[in-house]
Formats: structure tokens, C-alpha cells, sequence
């Protein structure tokens, strides 16, 4: 029995042997009357006795309550101090042993002043993780502001014309470089189409690949296009237009990147013109020094000695090799100034293969090279301007042959596939380099390996067989492994070439 039930039992104890010696006066009392005993206990000394019984009784009941009294004010002096958040305070034993519900209450609040202490506790320390956590995402949130700061100084500051736009091309931000490229403010900017204002219609074909590229594709588009300013003036741009993308792969806005390139290309048409200029007024005399040389070697101007001969031959090779750098760079100027002519003509593809062969015999047969070829006679005839292509074959071949050793292998491959004509050429050459590969079709490139192999090269001929396939409408690749051979793949539209008009053919 635990000391609370022990306090109740000691009351109900007194209390009950305070009602059994009144149960036993009242018993005696009556008793006597009852056998005619009269005197032995007088009615006073009865009524007295009574009276001192209820005396003890109710002093015993105020006792009691004044107990009880304390006790509860004890209680709601504590409920108070939890009211204040008091959670240390302690109940005191005369409490927790008292009986009845005093005591009951008293334990109850022990409990839940431990429970509320610890709560507690819990609760700070969760506080102080929290606003430890806050003050650091606040300093994030600053660093964060400040970097956004940064960079929209940066943005606005940068020297290449920058919009914004929403998933449907309107602009919902511009930099203060498309007001100077473009010439029109930024309010009139804002809120329209991108471009609508200064674009120079460009072909439907570049509009839909755009597009396509950006929204369908949802990758970066870049390209080269002609736009026209406020003033009507048009100018060269490149434009990069990237989508950012939620976690979803939803597009959220686009990012239009675009730099005003007019003075380089106006520097490259520039050296573009030069170049060809240069190379008109060089033809002439390297024309007339070869027909000179050609004409002492054929004995036309009386025999020449063996040692004049040896000597004649090397002027009449070295200017054979400034004749085709000519020739090669007035073809570039020409591709590049847009004046060359793409002029096709129904023809047979093996006709411009085989000529190619026949030409290069001679260098096949010195260097011991086993040439294969493996035509598809299937080949319809096909629209091709010949001259152009025979450009293209004959750089594919004759690099095949230089840069293969003696002995090595030269295969040449022409087949139909799909919508396409596809040209293969593979040796078992030198190769190229991989830190090489990505400048492979660069203008005057050569790779370090090729310059050993012949220093007489110009670093023209895939720069200019590049610029003739996309011109039309084809694609050209490799795959090089150095010291083990390299393989070019040109792919041309079966349905042939697309007339071009100009001022000049190509070399």
C-alpha cells in the first residue's frame, strides 16, 4: 500500500472508531432504559457525552479541510507557475502523499510537469537549430541577391545583344546592347515577338530548322543571319538560342545570344577580295613562265644541256605548284563571296571518278599502292556540275594517295543509300591526329604528321571540298585513327546538285 492510500485509511480509521464508541454509548444507553436501569446514566451526562463526541468530530472535519484547503492551494499555486512557464518547479511529498484526489492531482502534475519540462527542452533546442538554420539561409539568400545583382550588371553590361523570352518567343527581357545594335529601346522591345522588329527575312528553311531546333528538339540553335537595324541598315549577326528547361523538361524561357559581326565579315570580304585580286594578277605571269619553260624543255629555242634540263624541271614543277595554290585560292574567294557558279548537267558519276583515276595512275603505280574500287552500277545518272565534283573527288583521292605510305591501300566506294549517293574514300595512311581532327577542314590547316609527309601542301583541299559539298546540300565526315588510315564519307543527294547562278566558275 503506497503512502497515499496509507494517509486515507488513517482518516477512515479514526473516523470509523469514532462512530463505533457512539454506536456503543447509544447501545448501553438504550439498554439500560430498556431493563428499567434508570440513574446509572443520567440524560445530561448523555447529552454531554454526545455533545464532546461531535465536538472531536467536527474539530476532526475542520483539521481535515484546513489540510485539504492548503494542499489545493499549494496546487493552484503550482498550476500557476506552469501557467508562467515555470517548468522547473517541484510538488512538494506532503502533496504527492496526500490521500484522495489531492494526492491524485498532485501526481498527475508531476508527470505532466516532467512531460512539459522536457517538451521544453525539446522545443529550444529545435529553436535554436531553426534560427541557427534561418540566419544560415539568410546569409545564402543575401549571397544569392548579391550574385543576381552581379550577374544582371553583367548581363546588362555585356557586350553582345541579350533577350529573354517566354515559351512562345515574347520578350520579357532585353540588355542595353539591343538598343545599340539594333536601335530600338527596350520599352518598344518588351512585350513583342523576338525579332519581329529588326529581323531581315531569312529563308523559310532557316525559320523552320530555328524553330524546330529550339522548341521541338529543345536544344541550343546557332547560326549566322542578316538582320536590319531601325535605320534600315542591315548587318552580319551570329545568333545563339538556347531553351531552359524545368526538371520536367518543360520550357520555361528561351535565351537569345546574338553579336554584331558586320566589321569581320566586312575584314573577311575584305582579304576574301584581296585575295582574288591578287591571285588574277598572278596568273598571267605564272601562265606565261610555264609556257616559257614548256617551250625550252620541248627544244624549241635549241637544245638544252642535262644540267639546264634538271634546272628547268624543278622551275616548271615550282610553278605548277604556285599555278593550283592560285587556282585554289581564287575558288575559295569565289565560294566565299558567293560569285561561283553551281551549274549541274545530267551526267554519269563513274565519268568523273574514272577521269580522277586515270589521272592519279601515275602516282598509284610510283608509290605501289593497291587501289580498289567498288562502284555500284546502279547508279542513275545524276545532276552534277562536273567540274565541282571532280574538285571533290580528285582532294578525297590524291590525300588518299600522299599521305599513304608505299605499299599501303586506297579504296574507293560509291553506292546508293536511302535519299543519298554516298561517296567513301579509306586508306591505310598516316591519319590524323585527335587534337587535329576538330580543324581538320579549317582553310590553310595542316596537321603536324601531313607536314612531314609533303611540305608542298596548302591547306586547301578540304577546306575548299567542305565548302562545295554543303554548298550542295550535302554532308562530309571522317573517322581517323593516327598510323593506322582515315576514312571520309560525302553524302549527296541522289536527286543531284542545285543550279546556282554567279560570275565565275571554280578552278
Amino acid at each position: 500500500m503506497n503512502t497515499q492510500k496509507k494517509g486515507s485509511a488513517v482518516y477512515l480509521i479514526i473516523l470509523l472508531v469514532l462512530l463505533l464508541l457512539l454506536s456503543v454509548v447509544f447501545w448501553i444507553y438504550f439498554s439500560l432504559n430498556s431493563f428499567g436501569v434508570v440513574g446509572l446514566i443520567d440524560v445530561n451526562s448523555f447529552v454531554i457525552l454526545i455533545a464532546i463526541f461531535f465536538i472531536l468530530l467536527l474539530s476532526l472535519a475542520i483539521f481535515y479541510a484546513n489540510e485539504e484547503s492548503k494542499k489545493i492551494k499549494k496546487i493552484d499555486s503550482i498550476i500557476k507557475e506552469i501557467g508562467a512557464q515555470n517548468f522547473d518547479i517541484k510538488i512538494g511529498a506532503d502533496l504527492l502523499n496526500s490521500a484522495g484526489a489531492v494526492g491524485s492531482v498532485a501526481l498527475s502534475l508531476e508527470r505532466a510537469i516532467s512531460n512539459l519540462n522536457s517538451t521544453n527542452k525539446s522545443l529550444n533546442l529545435e529553436i535554436a537549430n531553426r534560427t541557427s538554420d534561418l540566419a544560415l539561409e539568410a546569409v545564402k539568400f543575401d549571397t544569392a541577391v548579391n550574385d543576381l545583382e552581379k550577374f544582371k550588371l553583367a548581363v546588362d553590361n555585356a557586350s553582345d545583344h541579350i533577350v529573354i523570352t517566354d515559351p512562345e518567343g515574347i520578350v520579357i527581357y532585353a540588355n542595353k546592347m539591343v538598343e545599340k545594335i539594333t536601335g530600338y529601346s527596350r520599352a518598344e522591345v518588351i512585350g513583342t515577338k523576338a525579332g519581329k522588329l529588326w529581323n531581315m527575312p531569312m529563308s523559310l528553311d532557316f525559320y523552320k530548322k530555328l524553330w524546330d531546333t529550339i522548341k521541338n528538339k529543345k536544344t541550343t540553335f546557332t547560326g549566322e543571319l542578316n538582320n536590319r537595324r531601325k535605320n534600315g541598315e542591315v548587318y552580319d549577326a551570329t545568333a545563339s538560342i538556347s531553351p531552359a528547361l524545368d526538371k520536367n523538361k518543360n520550357i520555361l524561357y528561351f535565351i537569345g545570344i546574338e553579336r554584331d559581326i558586320t566589321n569581320e565579315k566586312n575584314i573577311d570580304r575584305a582579304k576574301t577580295e584581296f585575295v582574288s585580286l591578287a591571285s588574277h594578277q598572278l596568273r598571267s605571269p605564272l601562265s606565261i613562265i610555264k609556257w616559257y619553260v614548256e617551250m625550252l624543255l620541248a627544244g624549241d629555242a635549241g637544245d638544252v644541256p642535262v644540267v639546264q634540263r634538271t634546272l628547268l624541271d624543278e622551275i616548271y614543277l615550282g610553278n605548277q605548284r604556285m599555278i593550283n595554290l592560285v587556282n585554289s585560292l581564287l575558288s575559295v574567294s569565289r565560294i566565299e563571296l558567293g560569285t561561283f557558279i553551281i551549274d549541274p548537267k545530267e551526267c554519269l558519276f563513274s565519268d568523273v571518278v574514272n577521269t580522277v583515276i586515270l589521272e592519279q595512275d601515275h602516282n598509284i603505280k610510283t608509290r605501289s599502292i593497291k587501289f580498289s574500287l567498288d562502284y555500284d552500277a546502279l547508279i542513275p545518272p545524276i545532276m552534277l556540275d562536273w567540274q565541282l565534283m571532280h574538285i571533290v573527288v580528285e582532294n578525297l583521292i590524291t590525300n588518299a594517295i600522299k599521305y599513304t605510305p608505299v605499299g599501303g591501300e586506297v579504296k574507293f566506294t560509291a553506292k546508293i543509300e536511302g535519299k543519298n549517293l554516298k561517296i567513301t574514300v579509306s586508306d591505310t595512311g598516316i591519319g590524323i591526329p585527335s587534337l587535329d581532327q576538330t580543324k581538320i577542314f579549317s582553310k590553310l590547316y595542316r596537321s603536324d604528321n601531313a607536314r612531314l609527309v609533303d611540305v608542298a601542301g596548302n591547306g586547301l583541299g578540304l577546306y575548299l571540298t567542305k565548302m562545295i559539298v554543303d554548298s550542295c546540300g550535302g554532308t562530309i565526315s571522317f573517322v581517323s585513327t593516327e598510323n593506322i588510315g582515315t576514312t571520309f564519307t560525302v553524302l549527296l543527294p541522289k536527286t543531284g546538285m542545285i543550279k546556282k547562278d554567279g560570275t565565275k566558275r571554280l578552278e
